[in-house]
């Protein structure tokens, strides 16, 4: 068993580097997101080909991400992400250094694979660092990672890609993902220290029921999420006609963070019922952006506020909610998690691209809704299934 870390100041440190090692993996993800232009000039490839280098990470990580997770099951979580950490760090110096595209696919699947399993020790890791009353407290610090990620780390990299180069960007993020691994070497806990997690557990857990009802209701959520999230932009642009749209992802991304610092503390053992409100508070955001014509700037304003916060929040529910279902083996749950969540940032990409071909920008709100809303009802109905048995999900 795993013995707690006493609360106080270290357990935040312990936190805050965790945080920070979510931070570099996830910026690694997303830094295509900011940089295909540059990359596809400086690789010298097609714009598309070089958007497809996030396409080869997501789906990586997608089909291997739990089965490296349970390969890499044994031994102290903190060496686990060090060394994932720093296979990371490789990675992006190779693709400075190479400028090839062929390299940069090899290292992005690389990292693909390892991303669910960097991610799963680091939530594992926060939830044993506090007694369990407050594990949704600790992982919703860890994730914060995730959510400034998103806010800093995605634009700081566009930034130095603009201003100096691409390469330097990669570098960047490589330095930081150095500086993670040092921290994580320096600052170890010393009583955190695991058993061996058998194969057993992970077996039962692809088997649980339940446990894949809760995959296909995160990927349905994501799904709807994606669709919209991935042309936010246009979105934006649709909707405030003559604002400035800087301003507005400023508003979404700050107000993500707050949703998820705010959750820790409101969830704890509700997280199904805080996954349903906050799941009909995304649909209900969505869909008045479809009504920007009808409401006021300042209504607009607020619907992107609580759009961006309940966003970057689900993340940090649907962890936590996958460890509650999931609960046999929590680092394989964590990145079945993972990997339901790209499969459902891919399919919504791809069903946003559709809408906006076929159907307009204007209808992408809609069509997010719909898929969210689907996936609250297979939610509400594994509940109910789960309660005749007179279980509790």
């Amino acid at each position: 068993m795993v013995e707690l870390m006493p609360e106080g100041k270290m357990t935040s440190w312990y936190l805050t580097i965790l945080a920070f090692c979510g931070f570099v993996s996830v910026t690694t993800e997303f830094s295509v997101v900011g940089l295909v232009p540059a990359l596809a000039k400086g690789m010298k490839i097609p714009f598309a080909q070089a958007g497809n280098l996030m396409g080869w990470f997501a789906i990586s990580a997608a089909l291997a991400g739990p089965f490296v997770t349970q390969l890499f099951s044994q031994g102290n979580r903190w060496t686990l992400v060090t060394r994932g950490t720093l296979i990371f760090v490789a990675g992006n110096f190779l693709i400075a250094l190479y400028a090839s595209y062929t390299v940069a696919v090899v290292v992005r699947i690389i990292q693909g694979c390892l991303l669910p399993a960097i991610i799963a020790n680091v939530m594992v890791s926060a939830e044993q660092l506090v007694p369990s009353d407050k594990s949704a407290w600790a992982i919703s610090r860890a994730n914060m990672g995730v959510a400034i990620a998103t806010v800093i780390g995605i634009p700081l990299l566009n930034f130095l890609s603009d201003t100096f180069n691409w390469r330097l960007a990669f570098t960047f993020i490589a330095g930081m993902g150095f500086l993670a691994a040092v921290l994580l070497m320096s600052f170890t806990p010393q009583r955190h220290v695991i058993h061996n997690r058998t194969k057993e557990n992970f077996y039962c857990l692809i088997q649980n029921y339940f446990f894949l009802v809760h995959l296909l209701t995160t990927t349905l959520i994501f799904t709807g999420m994606f669709t919209g999230y991935t042309y936010l932009l246009p979105i934006l642009d649709k909707s405030f006609a003559g604002k400035d749209t800087t301003l507005l992802l400023l508003y979404f991304g700050v107000s993500g963070l707050l949703g998820s610092w705010v959750v820790g503390y409101v969830s704890k053992h509700q997280l199904l019922l805080t996954a349903i409100v906050l799941s009909i508070s995304l649909a209900v955001a969505m869909g008045l952006m479809t009504a920007a014509n009808h409401v006021t700037v300042v209504s607009l304003y607020l619907v992107v506020i609580v759009w961006g916060a309940v966003h970057t929040t689900l993340f940090t529910v649907t962890l936590s909610r996958s460890l509650e279902v999931g609960r046999e083996s929590p680092e394989s749950a964590v990145a079945f998690n993972l990997s339901a969540c790209n499969v459902g940032i891919a399919a919504g990409s791809w069903l946003g691209g559709y809408t906006v071909n076929y159907l307009g920008v204007e209808k992408l709100p809609v069509i997010g809704t719909a898929v969210v809303l689907l996936g609250v009802l297979l939610m509400l109905n594994g509940q109910k299934f789960h309660d005749r048995k007179g279980l509790q999900m």
